[in-house]
C-alpha cells in the first residue's frame, strides 16, 4: 500500500506571531479581503492586529463579516461577490471553523464562476484566491485541511468541497484569541478536537505519521480533562 502525507500549509505560531509575521501578510498581494463574523474577531483583538499589520505593510483591505455558524453555499457567492468586486488578492480568514470553511469557498468562487449545482462536484480549474487564516478557537483544524463544509439549504443537509486547492497557505496560531472564549466554547471545541484525532486514527487513510499526530493530540487534549470539567482553563 501506498502511503502519503501531504501538509503545504506552512504554520506560524507563538505570541503576537501575527505582528511579528508581517512580511507573510506583504508576500500575497496589495489588498485582503478580510472573511470573519460579526463579533469575535472584533473583541478578542484578532481584528485589530490583522488591520495594523496590513496598515503597517501599505496594505490595503476589505471586510466580510457576515458569515454565521454554519455558513450556507448562498454567504459563500456573496462573499466571493463581494471579493470580486473589491479586486482583492489573498483572504484573511479570522475565527472558528465557519469563518475559515466560508473563506475557502469564497477564494474558490472569487475565481472561477461555478453554478451551485456544480459546487460540490470537486470538478475545479486551479485558480483560488491564495488564504492566510487566523484561527481564534482550537476545534476544527479547518486552517490546515482542504475542506470547506457548508450548509446546502437546498438539500436541507450539509456538504463539503474538498480540493487540495482549499489548503491555505499559511495559518497564524495565537492562544491569546482564546483566553476569554466563553467556557462552554472553549470545552465544546476541545470536545472536537478530540474527535478529529479519534477520528483520524480509525481513518482508512491513516498512515503512521497521522497516527503519530492524532495520538499526541489525544494524550495532550487527555491532560487538559480535569481543568476543563473544573472549570479551571486559565
Amino acid at each position: 500500500m501506498i502511503k502519503q502525507y501531504y501538509m503545504p500549509t506552512q504554520i506560524l505560531m507563538g505570541e503576537d506571531c501575527v505582528g511579528s509575521n508581517s512580511s507573510a501578510f506583504l508576500n500575497m498581494g496589495k489588498k485582503a479581503l478580510i472573511v470573519t463574523g460579526k463579533h469575535s474577531a472584533k473583541k478578542n483583538g484578532s481584528l485589530d492586529d490583522i488591520v495594523n499589520v496590513l496598515s503597517a505593510n501599505g496594505q490595503t483591505w476589505a471586510l466580510f463579516d457576515n458569515v454565521m455558524s454554519n455558513p450556507t453555499v448562498e454567504c459563500v457567492y456573496e462573499g466571493a461577490s463581494f471579493a470580486r468586486s473589491e479586486n482583492v488578492d489573498f483572504i484573511i480568514a479570522i475565527g472558528g471553523g465557519s469563518p475559515m470553511d466560508a473563506a475557502k469557498a469564497i477564494s474558490l468562487l472569487a475565481c472561477q464562476n461555478i453554478p451551485e449545482d456544480k459546487l460540490f462536484s470537486g470538478q475545479y480549474s486551479d485558480e483560488v484566491l491564495p488564504m492566510i487564516m487566523v484561527p481564534t478557537t482550537a476545534g476544527t483544524g479547518s486552517e490546515v485541511t482542504p475542506y470547506s463544509v457548508l450548509t446546502n439549504d437546498r438539500a436541507q443537509t450539509k456538504n463539503s468541497i474538498s480540493s487540495n486547492l482549499l489548503f491555505p497557505q499559511i495559518a497564524i496560531l495565537d492562544a491569546k484569541y482564546m483566553v476569554d472564549l466563553p467556557k462552554e466554547i472553549t470545552i465544546n471545541t476541545a470536545i472536537d478536537a478530540l474527535s478529529h484525532s479519534i477520528e483520524g486514527m480509525m481513518s482508512l487513510r491513516a498512515n503512521p505519521i497521522a497516527d503519530s499526530i492524532a495520538l499526541e493530540s489525544i494524550k495532550r487534549i487527555s491532560r487538559c480533562f480535569e481543568s476543563l470539567k473544573s472549570g479551571n482553563l486559565t
